[in-house]
């Protein structure tokens, strides 16, 4: 409370909090509150400030903290002295909640638009540093409660990186990479520090991005009106019975809350009748989808692994009918090349058990391609069929190395894509983390409860059914990349994976403006 009748320019007088400093460890003991909660209750706070409120204490330091106890209730936190605060606007505080998403997802996209909206100025394109970029941001928000001996390792090996770094980029890194940073960059970068610092001193395990992604969430759904339809047309091309049905099949599954954004393109016997992008490339910005826009296409990536193969045949490299380990020393399944295009191979489990392990091997080719070698069939080769949903890939395109011993994506561009004159268009593993025209996965796990209870009633989550719900909900609730569920769609949002060999990428306009690629 503010005493206005004692109120003057220089002086605020305001009723006495009776509490202790929250940094009294002993009294903390001696009173025996709970530290990770109070902890939580301080975070929450400046949550609220930060990404509600827009008003936020800046100098949250144990001394500006008291603790409050009463007999029977919850210790609860005591913020002092707001002499130094920032209001920050609209704009700003969707980057910050940008931000905070970006490190929870690993996304370079969404971190350079957050950087963008907060008044960053990058004034280079390296690849290297993108991506360190990232790797900083998580590290900014990084868990609390290490002790000192384990934060001076973790700073060290920070620092070692950053020296890697210069190296192999020092034409880039001779000069200052940030043209501005902005003040309030600077207060937030503060606010975080001082309450990771109250954490560490207390002892306890803060996860920041668990505790503040609810927060930006919220921020972006009440600034952007992510419910808002889609204004239509976005861009259509063509005019047809069949172009005009699907828009009216997009707007439906829009106002149901089934779709963000989508490109759609048909072709009929050398007739395009449908050219259609709609909507947004992602459920917290209003970036439309374009004709340009990139799409990962997920196993749309093994027909076109499969080509390379095929172009291999019709180069002379190996024959179908070839066992695999005549041209790839090491592989031990006696399976053929034939058999691993019909999926009768018996290696589609090939390499899962490590991915369930940590999702991220999908990004490192040579160990894949190591586990594909050393793999046992799960079945005799040839006598049953099963979809070798992840193990296709690494399997036909370390075969592809093998017999014309060149890398997979510099084959693929100079024997297909190149020729097509495409190859800046479809690519196999995306070649330029800063490219900001990409399409996120989104999945909304409330909208599809809703949507199922409302076509199904409660009675089906029941059984089956709702073992799968109950499963969909750890799924969308979990960290997959700690945990390694390789099945969490939004998983290929991640920049390492779609930098990786495992994803194909390109654009509507590829099918719509390229004739000759099905001529």
């Amino acid at each position: 409370q503010v005493y206005d009748e004692l109120l003057t320019e220089k002086v605020l007088v305001m009723n006495y909090i009776d509490g202790f400093k929250v940094s009294d460890i002993k009294e903390l003991d001696a009173r025996k509150v709970d530290r990770v909660a109070l902890i939580q209750d301080i975070a929450r706070a400046y949550g609220n400030q930060i990404f509600r409120f827009g008003f936020f204490n800046a100098d949250p330091h144990p001394g500006n903290i008291l603790v409050v106890t009463e007999k029977g209730k919850k210790a609860t936190p005591a913020l002092l002295d707001f002499g130094l605060t920032k209001e920050i606007d609209e704009k700003t505080q969707r980057g910050f909640s940008k931000l905070v998403l970006a490190a929870a997802d690993g996304d370079i996209s969404m971190l350079l638009n957050s950087l963008d909206d907060v008044g960053v100025k990058l004034n280079f394109n390296s690849q290297i540093i993108a991506q360190e970029s990232l790797k900083m941001t998580k590290f900014f928000f990084r868990d609390s409660g290490k002790r000192r001996n384990e934060q001076r390792k973790e700073n060290a090996s920070r620092n070692q990186k950053q020296r890697e770094i210069k190296l192999q980029d020092d034409e880039s890194l001779g000069r200052n990479p940030v043209d501005a940073f902005p003040e309030s960059l600077v207060f937030f970068q503060r606010t975080i520090f001082l309450i990771r610092g109250l954490a560490t001193l207390l002892e306890v395990h803060l996860p920041y991005l668990d505790l503040l992604v609810p927060f930006a969430k919220s921020n972006l759904r009440g600034t952007l009106q992510i419910d808002k339809p889609f204004r239509f047309p976005q861009t259509i091309e063509v005019r047809s019975r069949l172009s005009e049905n699907l828009v009216k099949l997009v707007a439906k599954l829009e106002r149901d809350s089934s779709l963000t954004g989508c490109q759609i393109v048909v072709w009929q016997n050398g007739q395009l009748l449908a050219d259609i992008a709609c909507g947004r490339r992602d459920k917290f910005t209003e970036n439309a989808v374009t004709p340009s826009t990139l799409f990962n296409v997920y196993s749309c990536t093994k027909a076109l692994t499969a080509l390379a193969l095929h172009r291999c045949v019709e180069m002379g490299l190996l024959n179908y009918g070839d066992y695999i380990h005549e041209h790839w020393p090491g592989f031990r399944a006696q399976c053929t090349v034939e058999q691993v295009l019909r999926h009768t191979s018996g290696l589609q489990n090939a390499g899962v058990e490590a991915i369930e392990k940590n999702f991220f091997v999908v990004c490192d080719w040579d160990r894949m391609i190591r586990l594909m070698e050393e793999a046992e069939p799960k079945t005799a080769p040839g006598s049953e069929q099963s979809y070798h949903y992840l193990s296709f890939g690494w399997i036909i395109g370390g075969l592809v190395e093998k017999v014309s011993k060149t890398p997979f994506r510099e084959f693929v561009r100079r024997e297909i894509t190149g020729p097509l004159g495409v190859e800046d268009e479809m690519q196999i593993g995306l070649e330029d983390p800063m490219n900001k025209n990409l399409a996120m996965v989104c999945f909304d796990l409330e909208g599809e409860k809703r949507r199922m209870m409302r076509k199904l009633g409660r009675a089906a989550l029941t059984g089956q059914l709702g073992k799968r719900m109950k499963d969909i909900h750890e799924l969308a609730n979990s960290d997959a990349a700690e945990k390694g569920l390789m099945s969490n769609p939004t998983m290929f949002n991640h920049m390492s994976v779609r930098l990786s060999l495992m994803t194909l990428h390109y654009p509507g306009e590829t099918f719509s403006q390229r004739q000759r690629l099905f001529k």
